[in-house]
């Protein structure tokens, strides 16, 4: 058994730390399958980036990462034959071929596309018997369809019937990372409830742990944040993620006397110019007072190697000195954010189950979060807040997060509650060891 995973943007050095990256990371690193990695996104893959990314995925993934992808190899594909044509002489077509000729193969697709050019071809020829097509699900349908902002364009209408078609036309299987994300597809109609598996994401529970107090100092020392306790948020700045309300946040806490630090770990994202500026204006003094750092976080990326890979390292930091002013950054960081925080935010708008969630409770830390998409089924009252931002906009959710942010940092910690925070999410089955079993037995069988 074979499986050759196609993701949306560069692995493993994705400047956006898209979640889908991270678990194919995590599969590729914990299981025995031999694995490759393509990616639909070829941006950089003649530049020397491609290079230090193929190091990477080798060195810390224990995976081929590989040029070519599925749908420029079978743009013109039909029949098997074709496979000996001057046009299927690259790497990914050799690979494939190879694989194709051997054992079972797992097309395991972790984005969508509108059509999946050359699948039923495949699947038709004597080659594509040894084929079996996965869709992974990591995102609510909304987000898919174009319709978080609550209306149908006829853009969404579109992909609406070329999803349609394509799921008649491969018939593939379908993987979710949440029981939410699996309704919110089924509901659409076109794909039968039966056909969509639900497996967790999950994180690495040796890599994010509680912290130490070494560790809050040392994060500390690297970023230069002050404060009496330290909030954070890890991920894309965009609207999907809440960026307008962390914004909210910044500006609110700006002008009061609680002494908060807050950690903001991004490498871009859509509005991360656009938030820098109105940081500059809204939330000056935080900057002023170094209680407000944007960081990298490359933990996931250098697998927990604390003596860091330097090349990823000056890759990031290089990206993140374009875009953020220097009292403001924090540096690129080799350990993960999230034990080293007091609360978590998670404001998203919409959110399929959110693995720096996951990764903040892995380490025993408190997370405030919507209540939307799969949340709700890692985040509860035993070790959260759920704020419902349904029918509400603006200050109404904001001041529901501050004070939610409030009570979570009253609350005591005891090294009990943070254990406890840990094992509930290990034994609801969020743990990389349980998502890569789980993951292997849908390849090898369905």
């Amino acid at each position: 058994m074979r499986v050759l995973h196609h993701l949306s943007n560069p692995f493993p050095l994705d400047p956006m730390f898209f979640g889908q990256n991270f678990v194919v990371g995590n599969h590729t690193r914990n299981t025995g399958l031999e694995t490759a990695v393509a990616s639909y996104d070829q941006r950089m893959e003649d530049t020397e980036f491609f290079n230090l990314q193929r190091q990477v995925a080798y060195k810390r993934f224990i995976t081929k990462l590989m040029r070519g992808n599925f749908h420029q190899v079978f743009t013109e594909f039909r029949s098997s034959d074709s496979f000996a044509q001057p046009g299927f002489n690259g790497e990914y077509s050799r690979t494939l071929k190879d694989w194709l000729t051997g054992e079972r193969v797992a097309l395991a697709f972790h984005y969508f596309r509108d059509r999946y050019s050359g699948a039923q071809d495949l699947k038709q020829s004597s080659l594509g018997k040894q084929a079996a097509l996965f869709i992974h699900l990591h995102c609510m349908a909304d987000v898919y369809l174009d319709e978080v902002i609550g209306r149908t364009s006829p853009h969404s209408l579109r992909k609406k019937e070329l999803l349609k078609r394509a799921i008649g036309e491969t018939d593939p299987r379908f993987i979710a990372v949440s029981d939410r994300v699996k309704e919110s597809f089924s509901q659409l109609g076109y794909i039968p409830e039966e056909r969509i598996s639900v497996v967790r994401n999950g994180v690495c529970e040796s890599l994010y742990k509680p912290g130490t107090q070494e560790d809050r100092e040392e994060l500390r020392a690297k970023t230069g944040i002050r404060g009496d306790q330290l909030v954070g948020y890890v991920g894309r700045i965009s609207p999907e993620k809440g960026s307008a309300t962390i914004m909210s946040l910044l500006r609110y806490f700006n002008k009061t006397k609680d002494n908060l630090g807050f950690v903001i770990a991004t490498a871009n994202g859509r509005n991360l110019d656009t938030f820098v500026q109105e940081v500059q204006k809204g939330a000056r003094k935080l900057v002023e007072q170094d209680r407000l750092k944007l960081c990298v976080d490359v933990s996931k990326l250098i697998a927990g190697d604390y003596r860091g890979d330097q090349e990823v390292v000056d890759f990031f930091e290089q990206r993140a000195r374009k875009k953020v002013p220097k009292e403001m950054f924090g540096g690129v960081l080799t350990k993960p954010v999230q034990p080293c925080l007091d609360v978590y935010v998670q404001p998203s708008r919409t959110e399929g189950i959110s693995l720096s969630i996951l990764e903040a409770l892995m380490s025993g830390v408190p997370v405030v979060a919507s209540n939307t998409g799969g949340i709700p089924e890692a985040v509860n009252y035993n070790n959260g807040t759920l704020i419902d931002i349904s029918g509400r906009k603006g200050l109404e959710i904001r001041d529901d997060f501050k004070d939610a942010i409030r009570t979570q940092l009253a609350k005591p910690k005891s090294p009990g509650y943070i254990g406890e925070i840990r094992q509930n999410l290990l034994d609801a089955g969020f743990s990389a060891k349980t998502m890569t079993e789980k993951l292997d037995k849908i390849y090898r069988t369905e």
